[in-house]
């Protein structure tokens, strides 16, 4: 009966220091996790847009070593649009067809609520943004459950921020026509999605707000 104390005095101090090892490594690394989120400048906020600060939010997980933190930015009216960006910061960058891969998942759950999406109309590519970074998105079209079924556009794109370490990630929507009065409006999803280039849908112009995200 001695002998078998002793031997588990050791093993118990053994597991006991590891546990107080790991959170000592825990609570000193979650503090290297310094989250600089990404945001539309208000420089941008033209023609209606303006961010909806109830909307903000953010979170902890993984013992403090996973931060995210997201802004949404709305337009009303009889053609409202939303955008959500999203800025997520762990230990290890995340691979961003990953992150775009989870982001088109997660637009699927949420989206598919409140619109009937055509999956075979997806558009997948790439583009620059005035960032610096290379950004990897899609487009959805969809209609409104409500009747009379209105059109809309649905977009997700995701990059890694090399200068702050993050990933971010932003997806939105944007209503296209109103069947009551006959009439189409493209601005706001215009607006949404414009480059220089004419990247997404050959919508060329300076002021496309996803373009113009700010991540450092």
């Amino acid at each position: 009966m001695h002998r078998k104390t002793q031997e588990t005095c050791p093993r118990r101090f053994s597991l006991l220091f590891c546990f107080v090892l790991l959170l000592f490594l825990v609570f000193s690394l979650s503090g290297c996790v310094e989250l600089t989120p990404a945001y539309i400048s208000p420089t941008y906020l033209t023609h209606g847009w303006q961010e909806d600060t109830s909307l903000r939010n953010t979170g902890i997980q993984a013992f403090g070593m996973e931060k995210w933190q997201s802004f949404t930015y709305r337009t009303y009216g009889d053609f409202p649009a939303q955008i959500t960006v999203t800025t997520m910061k762990s230990l290890v960058l995340n691979d961003e067809r990953t992150l775009l891969q989870n982001l088109n998942t997660t637009i699927l759950d949420v989206y598919t609520k409140e619109f009937d999406i055509d999956f075979s109309s997806v558009i997948n590519g790439e583009r620059s943004l005035e960032n610096g970074a290379q950004s990897h998105f899609f487009v959805y079209n969809a209609t409104t459950k409500d009747s009379p079924m209105e059109q809309v556009k649905i977009i997700g794109e995701v990059w890694n921020c090399v200068s702050t370490g993050a990933s971010v990630l932003c997806h939105g929507y944007a209503q296209i026509t109103m069947n009551a009065q006959s009439s189409t409006n493209r601005d706001g999803w215009n607006t949404m999605i414009q480059d220089p280039q004419g990247s997404i849908e050959e919508y060329t112009g300076t002021e496309g707000l996803l373009y113009h995200v700010r991540c450092s």
